[in-house]
């Protein structure tokens, strides 16, 4: 500990920084980093003692002796000091500590006695919150001072500043739960429940990890102390652990419920059984379930504890530091190292999963908060980013799909943010489900191009298109009024009657809907015999009235299909009326086909497309989708 400060937080969170010092020694010198040294533009001084001022240093004028943390935080619900051209010059020079927040005073003794640094980064102190250019050159800048941070400060119990980092706390909530049992015989075994989720309720699910900007500080920064309500949480690319479990989170791997049950019941015949042998068959049970380390046994308890049990042998019930861990996206999406670009692509589709289910104050943020993240891969890929995208893996990510297209709360951004086809001009969770399926691709891009408002091409997208070719296929959309959730919405292929499961990237307009749609050119134009029979047909009638049509005329655009032709995906297209030949996105379409016919979709590949047409009647042709 630094000697030289006095400890100013809750006295129940001083005797843990040993814990987080121990921590951090075996994380720099037995882990993998390879840290050069970098600064920030700006640093907060925290001084030599526990001052009660600290100041701003402009790096490049007064270069740090010594590496930097950093604080992740949710400030913008709260009144939080912010450097501004205003008061930047006096900052310069001194910042009483007590006008700052609760959680920034905390987190400068924490700095101190646990870290042992002198310097912090605070994002709302070392950029000027008022200053447009300097907020852009700084934003662009994310990935290195995360990355390059000595460890980060992560305020999880708190919604605002105002609470700090020590709250209030049970020390003796913290230490493990121990039962002595003799099932087995009269030799007592030491048993420990844990909870099976416990990195999960603890971190994953909190408010702030719930943050874009937050959920890109953590994959960034090489190591992690979080601060909880009740104890202290450590993470890095090796290593998930707390004061519970110091050595390691116990990871839950065991048998399913299903299978418990079923040994229960077969074995249960009589009460005096069940009371005499059925310990000794439990623990069979667990034995054969056991994780790779030889003696332990684990339990999944019926579902309405949700806990789970596990024998240790040490006396404190802690698990050696062999034992596997829970994992949080930190070790299970590690940076983009593989030297099989499939690997980091299916990497990427993951993050991008997570982290469109995050919050972000500024919509217009999306991307920019994920800028970071986009450059390390970058750097890894050697690939063209396209908004969200990569070039070379485009047909496999553009079939991304809204997590839940029923929800009123699915929409597009107020402002431009970026192509339709991109995810990110969604503000909802998206589904990559393809990230382990093989497929092929039934377009060719053969063109792209994006607008920036900077140089800077992983900043804020302004613009921009992508040229494929492909097949479009008109297609009626109808919706009915008696629906699951995830059959709100189906595409009827006109010249076949054939139905396909359609989900939409944002709710449509309920005045987008009529009995026939007599503005839909599809349903106008002439009807082959085929389309005449579906549309009058029972199936497409409810109380003998016709279904609800959408009135805009939609193409499907096939993106990818399995090699057996049974499954075809890709998204839904509306013409952009200013504009010929020129389409945005609508949704995503599924065609998953039955043993018992053939696709509707001939996907050819290789020299097959060059001799033969593609897909019912349509023949291969290029489109603009902006």
């Amino acid at each position: 500990m630094a000697t030289s400060n006095q400890w100013t937080g809750s006295p129940s969170w001083l005797p843990i920084c040993g814990l987080a010092q121990k921590w951090l020694e075996t994380c720099t010198k037995d882990h993998s980093h390879n840290q050069e040294a970098w600064f920030p533009t700006r640093l907060i001084d925290l001084g030599t003692s526990n001052d009660q001022y600290v100041k701003l240093i402009d790096t490049r004028i007064s270069p740090p002796r010594g590496p930097y943390a950093t604080l992740s935080h949710r400030w913008a619900d709260s009144a939080v000091i912010q450097t501004t051209s205003s008061n930047l010059e006096q900052f310069l020079y001194a910042i009483p500590v007590t006008i700052l927040s609760k959680t920034f005073q905390d987190a400068f003794t924490a700095a101190r006695s646990y870290l042992d640094v002198r310097y912090i980064w605070i994002d709302s102190l070392c950029i000027i919150q008022d200053d447009p250019q300097d907020w852009r050159a700084e934003s662009v800048t994310m990935q290195d001072v995360y990355s390059h941070s000595f460890c980060n400060l992560s305020a999880i119990a708190t919604s605002s500043g105002i609470h700090g980092l020590f709250p209030p706390r049970d020390v003796g909530r913290v230490r493990p739960c121990e039962i002595q049992t003799n099932w087995a015989g009269p030799d007592p075994e030491t048993w420990i429940p844990i909870p099976k989720r416990f990195w999960d309720e603890q971190l994953d699910n909190t408010p702030l990890s719930r943050r874009g900007w937050v959920f890109q500080e953590r994959w960034l920064t090489p190591r992690i102390l979080h601060f909880s309500s009740d104890q202290l949480l450590w993470e890095c690319c090796e290593l998930n652990a707390s004061e519970a479990y110091p050595q390691g989170i116990p990871e839950i791997t065991c048998g399913t419920n299903f299978e418990l049950h079923h040994e229960l019941e077969v074995s249960a015949d009589s009460q005096s059984y069940y009371n005499q042998t059925m310990p000794q068959k439990l623990l069979e049970w667990l034995y054969l379930q056991r994780p790779s380390k030889k003696g332990d046994k684990i339990i999944d308890m019926p579902s309405t504890t949700g806990k789970a049990l596990i024998t240790l042998s040490n006396p404190l019930g802690l698990p050696s530091p062999t034992y596997g861990t829970q994992s949080s996206f930190k070790n299970r999406i590690s940076a983009p190292v593989s030297p099989k670009p499939s690997d980091n692509y299916q990497k990427w589709q993951k993050l991008v999963e997570w982290y469109s289910s995050c919050q972000l104050t500024k919509e217009e943020d999306k991307l920019v908060a994920f800028s970071g993240i986009a450059k390390r891969f970058h750097s890894a890929l050697g690939n063209e980013y396209l908004a969200g995208l990569w070039r070379d893996d485009l047909p496999n990510e553009l079939v991304w799909r809204v997590g839940r297209a029923e929800s009123d709360t699915v929409r597009r951004p107020s402002k431009y943010r970026a192509p339709s086809w991109s995810w990110a001009s969604v503000d909802t969770q998206v589904i990559n489900q393809f990230v382990h399926r093989e497929l092929f691709s039934a377009i060719t891009v053969t063109d792209s191009h994006i607008d920036h408002l900077s140089s800077d091409p992983f900043s804020q997208v302004t613009g921009g298109w992508i040229r494929v070719l492909g097949t479009l296929h008109p297609a009626l959309l109808y919706s009915s009024d008696t629906y699951r959730w995830d059959l709100k919405y189906t595409l009827v292929l006109p010249q076949t009657g054939m139905q396909l499961y359609a989900m939409p990237d944002a709710e449509p307009k309920t005045s987008d809907f009529s009995r026939r749609a007599l503005k839909n050119p599809i349903i106008r134009r002439d009807k082959t015999p085929q389309m005449v029979e579906m549309l009058d047909s029972l199936k497409f009638k409810e109380k003998g009235k016709f279904v609800f049509w959408y009135e805009n005329p939609l193409y499907l655009l096939p993106v990818l299909s399995d090699v057996l032709q049974k499954g075809t995906f890709g998204i839904v297209l509306e013409p952009v009326a200013s504009e010929r030949g020129t389409y945005k996105r609508w949704g995503w379409f599924e065609e998953s086909v039955p043993s018992y016919r053939e696709s509707s979709f001939k996907v050819l590949y290789g020299d097959e497309r060059k001799r033969r047409k593609l897909y019912l009647d349509d023949t291969y042709q290029e489109l603009r989708i902006v």
